[in-house]
């Protein structure tokens, strides 16, 4: 006998039972649905089903629906709210008149359906997601990520365990499981790849380590041609102001019949004006934490100059130097600031940056002049008091936000949540996916120890990455082997032998070569093309300035263009040898234009023999 039909039966209760019929919730009418009773003292047309009769407990078992808020402060019951009112009564009802296998305890079922089922509720609620047969499983995704990324109700500030995650997950299967007792049943399995004890535990482990959500390569790109394009308007803030203290000067205040013309400058109004500075502050901070992988406090504590020791001349906050690698000059930029990390005194030192960092530096002072104090701090504070200080994180997070707003940043629908660790460590992914060592990169993001860089933004960063590299990898050998392009370079042979083996393999064979080639051999780009590093084969020691790509046996260089690249690259050694007059920097120039030449050789061979095996063949 099911739960209903106890509850339907005379000796049971007082109230005249309903027919056996209406227990099937999908066949009923709304109408005839308000008329079942749920419980000896509940109908299902009230807002509070009352279990206490039934469960024999002292204190209150009920399922309060009239006690459910949704995520904009309205409640489940309210007039709006209706189906998501109408779909929830029908899950729990299911529940309790016929409940899923194991045959849960009553107390259970009323005590799980306040997690997993009231949250998956209030997603849908906030998405707009009319039914359960709605969802998705890319919703489903959103929603778990979501519902782990919610802070804790009791201290917001306390981090999240695999408990805590479970416990919210609690039931969320249940709603899967009752899909064919309801009219529109969930019939997406939120645990098909994955068992709900397995997600908590990996979303509370990569919430311990961080709650810095990763920023997509996406959101990094459309932030920095945003802030690129608002650092370029620096200049214009200036002009706009000089024309308007001479527009005050000649015409006096502002009327409405004299209106100062604002638009010839880029601003809407008077007020865009005096808010440019802040929005060129947040652009040039977006640049110079991106491409430097400063702290926060090391970004915003910068000074324009810093004290030289003894009595030599003040240092400036960015500088460039000429370095020589490998006889040819290059141009490196730097910036200076305090880092405090792990220092009793703030110590004074560099880090190499992108060129982009510098010019940011330079429109944040040009618009930021007049709040520059002795202390010239870059991010200065505007404060009532003679005493300087620069800008705090809230503030630059506050900025950032608004940044996203303004330009309306959104990631699967919604606004980017911008925060300022977020730039540091997408840095570091940037430095590994360029192949730097952990060396390099501890070196550069100031790290004491190295251990701190392998496990800095998540404990597998370097591991994940390189696993990324792989990847990536196996991508490039699948379009190399897949393709027909003719390839010139060291390496063409062996990449022609690939092909024949590849093509004469199955599709599950295929995928299986793929991934053992791009574990044996890293396919990256370099200066002259491809580059399938395999130790044992190369030239050059691992170190890409000293690629040989025509004689070296890892070098790919599709035929398609070489040609056009090749021919630029002889012309603009030729400019080079002509102006150059430094005997190690000609030696150089010398050497990759003898490659050069070699390879412009190689490329009209291949080309030579294709137009001869195509004649052939029409022959």
């Amino acid at each position: 006998m099911t739960r209903a039909a106890a509850l339907n039966d005379p000796a049971k209760t007082a109230a005249a039972p309903q027919s056996a019929e209406f227990l099937d919730i999908r066949n009923l009418s709304d109408r005839r649905r308000q008329d079942i009773r749920v419980s000896a003292e509940s109908y299902y047309r009230d807002q509070v089903w009352n279990f206490q009769k039934e469960t024999g407990a002292n204190k209150t078992f009920a399922i309060g629906f009239n006690r459910l808020a949704m995520l904009d402060g309205s409640m489940l019951t309210d007039p709006e709210n209706e189906r998501y009112l109408s779909l929830f009564k029908e899950l729990a009802y299911t529940l309790v008149t016929n409940p899923p296998a194991g045959r849960p305890k009553l107390t259970t079922i009323i005590k799980f359906l306040g997690h997993g089922a009231t949250l998956l509720l209030r997603f849908m609620h906030k998405e707009r997601i009319a039914q359960f047969s709605d969802i998705t499983k890319a919703d489903m995704g959103r929603f778990l990520t979501w519902c782990a990324e919610l802070p804790n109700q009791n201290n917001p500030k306390a981090d999240i365990s695999s408990a805590t995650l479970e416990t919210r997950a609690c039931g969320l299967y249940w709603v899967h499981a009752q899909r064919a007792k309801m009219s529109h049943g969930l019939y997406v399995n939120p645990w098909e790849d994955i068992t709900s004890k397995q997600w908590a535990a990996n979303a509370a482990e990569s919430i311990s380590q961080g709650r810095t959500r990763e920023m997509p390569d996406e959101i990094a790109r459309i932030l920095v041609l945003k802030a690129m394009a608002v650092i370029q308007t620096a200049k214009s803030y200036v002009d706009a102001g000089d024309a308007y203290q001479a527009y005050r000067a000649c015409r006096g205040r502002y009327t409405p019949d004299n209106p100062f013309n604002w638009k010839q400058f880029g601003f809407d109004t008077h007020f865009d004006w005096t808010a440019h500075p802040s929005h060129v502050t947040v652009a040039g901070y977006i640049l110079i934490a991106l491409f430097s992988g400063m702290r926060v406090n090391e970004i915003v504590s910068m000074q324009l100059t810093y004290p030289g020791q003894g009595n030599s001349q003040a240092l400036p906050c960015m500088f460039r130097e000429d370095v020589e690698v490998d006889g040819l000059v290059r141009k490196c930029y730097f910036v200076r600031g305090y880092t405090k990390k792990l220092e009793k005194v703030p110590r004074l030192t560099q880090w190499q940056v992108a060129p982009i960092a510098h010019e940011a530096i330079e429109a944040i002072a040009t618009v930021r002049a007049a709040l520059m104090n002795e202390k010239q701090y870059l991010f200065a504070a505007r404060t009532s008091t003679s005493i300087a200080r620069y800008m705090y994180e809230n503030s630059i997070n506050d900025g950032l936000q608004k940044f996203v707003e303004r330009h309306d940043i959104r990631w699967n629908g919604e606004l980017w949540p911008l925060a300022t660790h977020q730039f540091r460590k997408k840095f570091a992914r940037m430095l590994v996916r360029q192949g730097l060592g952990l060396r390099d990169i501890q070196d550069q993001m100031k790290h004491l120890d190295i251990e701190m860089t392998k496990r800095y933004g998540h404990m597998q960063l370097y591991q994940e990455l390189q696993a990324e590299r792989f990847a990536l990898a196996k991508e490039q050998y699948d379009e190399l082997l897949r393709g027909s392009t003719p390839i010139i370079g060291g390496g063409a042979e062996q990449v022609d032998a690939l092909r024949a083996e590849f093509i004469g393999k199955t599709r599950d064979s295929q995928a299986e070569f793929l991934e053992k080639l791009s574990k044996t051999a890293l396919i990256d780009a370099v200066d002259f093309g491809l580059c399938m590093y395999n130790p044992k084969r190369s030239q050059c020691g691992g170190n890409r300035h000293n690629c040989k790509p025509a004689d070296c046996l890892n070098a790919v260089i599709p035929l398609d263009t070489a040609l056009r690249h090749l021919e630029g690259r002889r012309a603009r050694n030729e400019e080079l040898l002509r102006v150059v007059k430094s005997p190690l920097s000609r030696a150089h120039i010398l050497e990759a234009q003898e490659t050069t030449i070699r390879l412009l050789q190689q490329a009209e061979s291949k080309a030579v023999q294709i137009t001869a095996d195509l004649k052939a063949m029409a022959e």
